[in-house]
């Protein structure tokens, strides 16, 4: 794992537990609108959040673990080509080609996280734990997508400084229509 300073590590703490306390009170005391028992508990909403759920967790594990292997690869080849025996590096940057998830964008694991969060907030509003601005995976959703794609772009022309941009291939950090 990289190095990371005190300050970030509490800011993430902080944000982990403000984020789990808020989803759980939503779950927990969110009474169901409009629900008068009658609601069923498959709908075709609740489907759909469940599919788009499962398709970005899929899409999340996959593109995460593409990336481990990557740069294990890359860790072994480095520690090989100095002739060390052990890798001891915490982290080796690689671009990942641009095939799978990695085909048009270079942080698909981001976008997959979105997805997620965009079917649990579809289930939790089928079955009628609150829609709109008093969701909290809404709100989840709005702030991840929020900090992630700043990142995301950052992020491509950090690989574009580094790597160049033949090695980027014309890939979107995140979203490609937009070139962002």
């Amino acid at each position: 794992m990289s190095p990371i300073h005190p300050v970030v590590a509490a800011a993430m703490a902080l944000h982990q537990f403000a984020n789990s306390s808020n989803i759980a009170c939503g779950l927990v005391y969110a009474a169901p609108t409009g629900n008068d028992g009658t609601r069923p508990l498959a709908s075709f909403a609740s489907v759909v959040g469940l599919i788009l759920f499962f398709l970005g967790l899929a899409g999340n594990i996959a593109a995460e673990n593409t990336l481990f292997e990557l740069r294990r690869g890359a860790a072994k080849r480095k520690a090989k080509s100095e002739g060390r025996v052990q890798i001891t590096y915490d982290k080796v940057y690689v671009v990942p080609p641009p095939e799978g998830l990695f085909k048009y964008l270079l942080f698909p694991h981001y976008v997959s996280e979105w997805l997620e969060w965009t079917g649990f907030w579809i289930l939790a509003g089928a079955w009628g734990l609150s829609w709109g601005y008093r969701s909290p995976a809404l709100w989840f959703l709005v702030v991840e997508v929020t900090t992630m794609l700043p990142r995301a772009v950052t992020g491509r022309r950090w690989y574009e400084e580094k790597f160049g941009k033949r090695a980027v291939a014309r890939r979107a950090g995140a979203i490609p229509v937009l070139g962002l």
